[in-house]
């Protein structure tokens, strides 16, 4: 092109070629796997998975949800379905405006809080 930049066609830049990378993916299902571990050179991510009739998948200690799960299922269960009931079906009068819609809503928000912090300093 006369401006400088490269059509699409040039060498130059990239193009996405899908057939080409289809044809690339046929020509090299088992040739191409190499690398260390048995692990793709394409930048696979390996698998966890146990070799076939070797028992079940084991997920790690760290990926389980824990207690530190169900703490937060809780206060979300507060967050989403305590908190909003008291506010509908608490009459004005026993519950103050401010009390209702500033502080209530306040609560969840400080446990949720402290929650991340107690998981983040948990999962280091």
């Amino acid at each position: 092109m006369a401006d400088g930049q490269g059509a699409s066609g040039d060498s130059g830049g990239y193009v996405h070629d899908p057939k080409a990378l289809r044809e690339e993916h046929a020509a090299g299902d088992d040739s191409d796997a190499a690398g260390a571990g048995g692990v793709e050179s394409r930048g696979a991510v390996p698998r966890n998975d146990p070799p076939p009739g070797e028992g079940e998948l084991r997920v790690p200690e760290r990926e389980s949800f824990g207690l530190r799960g169900w703490v937060l299922v809780g206060v979300l269960c507060i967050a989403f379905l305590v908190v909003p009931a008291v506010i509908v079906f608490v009459p004005p009068a026993a519950l103050p405006f401010e009390v209702a819609f500033l502080i209530l809503p306040l609560l969840p928000a400080l446990l949720l809080g402290a929650i991340a912090v107690w998981s983040a300093l948990g999962g280091a």
